[in-house]
């Protein structure tokens, strides 16, 4: 699993790498159209799929009618994308007329080459082979990586950016197809109808991180310029590296809370979900305090943006992401002792709140009314979630830990705040070394807050020994 983390992370590095050149070498209108062009891929991906790529690993990792249920998952996928794509080219007016470019033929085109290449991902899964999707991962961001690098100096940069994105997907499946098992074998009716029965629940995953994730740049789209897209969906991909962890722990957690909820150990559960949810706080906390003083200088020296109160905006996209990874750990507490039902509702809350508080504080308030919008909705939603948690279920939150994690994150900003001071530089060398230097006065804090608990612990171990010798003593004296 560690292996998979670390290739997970490694692919993280150069997608961000990726926006990062992009975005200091082409205009941040094309870049905005980019990112829609993604959000509205993204989008018919979800009608492309319902589920389906959710039920395909859990059918064939059951080991049974593996190559059956592996054929029934890739024609239900290539007929779902054909009917999506007939939908995306009905619209194609309205499509290309939000996005100010011709794109509909384009999504349409993408449409397959991301699908196949998610269904080759879940095949693999199915497999039970997790150890090989770092690579397919890696593979398709090298491959975006060079490209995109490439399409900079292509015209029209938009139709070179897009043609990158196909090429990184067909890589993968060809990748992926030198690694599967599985074969095509004639599906029965029964396997569809399987599949059918696992995927409508499964899509209301799918369409909740949808919400969370494209709602916001949607309605920017709308209301305001690609640029401001570009603005929010950097910020977004910036304010992710501090879910990275917290994300990676939630999906390892699951297995081991359902095998303990099936023998009644909840205290195991409990103590579980108190450290997941630290781990995350460990994270999102210094980058909430970090971002307010070096915010500013991140964007101007890696991504080339200036843009007025940009620490504060992604300082509160921060702040719902320790939301966000909280109520995970919550929702994947309640789905493993057998309640997903209960977790399932937060889709209806997700679904309805964000985009209507996105479409009525966007136009007035611009970015920061779309960055509360989510920070709103994200609080809203954990705050369901704790309340539906079973009452056998203790939830024990690190509020101690918090607050120290608080102070030290406090003592950290004061030390950034007076080396940008000192270093009075946005250059990118600069910005490097006030950043190593914020991490390492938390590391340092961290350390010394740690000393400090242990030293309470052990006293007061020592100071219960010494009541039980002196009462122990007391009622000898009394004999």
């Amino acid at each position: 699993m560690s292996f998979v983390s670390f290739g997970d992370g490694v692919s993280y590095v150069l997608r961000f790498c990726t926006v990062a050149y992009l975005s200091s070498n082409i205009s941040l209108e094309i870049l905005g159209a980019f990112f829609l062009y993604q959000a509205i891929l993204s989008g018919g991906s979800i009608l492309a799929d319902l589920g389906i790529q959710g039920a395909i690993i859990k059918r064939m990792s059951e080991g049974k009618d593996v190559d059956e249920f592996f054929s029934a998952g890739l024609l239900t996928i290539i007929g779902l994308s054909f009917i999506t794509s007939l939908l995306i080219l009905s619209a194609s007016g309205l499509i290309n007329s939000y996005v100010g470019r011709s794109v509909s033929v384009l999504i349409v085109v993408s449409l397959i080459p991301n699908e196949l290449a998610q269904f080759v991902r879940s095949s693999i899964q199915g497999e039970v082979r997790t150890e090989i999707l770092p690579i397919l991962s890696l593979a398709k961001s090298i491959v975006w990586l060079s490209g995109a690098v490439l399409a900079t100096w292509s015209d029209p940069i938009f139709l070179s950016l897009v043609t990158v994105s196909i090429a990184s997907n067909i890589f993968q499946i060809l990748i992926g197809a030198i690694f599967l098992e599985s074969g095509f074998s004639i599906p029965k009716r029964f396997h569809f109808e399987n599949l059918a029965s696992f995927a409508k629940y499964d899509v209301f995953s799918y369409l909740e991180q949808y919400i969370v994730d494209r709602s916001a740049i949607l309605i920017i789209g709308l209301f305001l310029s690609n640029s401001m897209v570009s603005v929010y969906e950097i910020a977004w991909r910036v304010s992710s590296v501090f879910l990275l962890v917290n994300t990676s722990i939630v999906k390892v957690s699951f297995p081991k809370m359902s095998s303990w909820s099936a023998s009644n150990a909840y205290g195991k559960i409990e103590n579980l979900i108190k450290d997941v949810i630290f781990i995350g706080t460990f994270f999102v906390i210094p980058g909430i305090f970090g971002s307010i003083a070096v915010g500013s200088m991140i964007f101007e020296s890696f991504f080339d943006i200036t843009f007025e109160n940009i620490s504060i905006l992604l300082s509160v996209l921060i702040l719902s992401r320790l939301f966000e990874g909280v109520g995970d750990a919550l929702k994947n507490l309640v789905s493993s002792i057998g309640r997903p039902d209960l977790s399932a509702r937060s889709v209806i809350l997700n679904v309805i709140l964000q985009p209507t508080l996105c479409y009525i504080l966007i136009p007035p308030y611009g970015l920061f009314g779309g960055v509360i919008s989510v920070c709103a909705t994200l609080l809203c939603v954990l705050i369901y979630v704790y309340y539906i948690v079973p009452e056998s279920i203790e939830i024990q939150l690190p509020i101690y830990e918090a607050i120290a994690l608080s102070l030290i994150s406090a003592i950290m900003l004061l030390a950034l705040i007076n080396a940008n001071m000192i270093m009075n530089d946005n250059g990118l060398f600069s910005t490097s070394v006030v950043v190593v230097l914020g991490v390492g006065v938390y590391i340092i804090g961290v350390g010394i807050a740690n000393s400090i608990f242990e030293f309470i612990d052990n006293s007061s171990i020592l100071f219960e020994q010494y009541t039980k010798i002196r009462n122990r003593v007391g009622s000898i004296h009394t004999k």
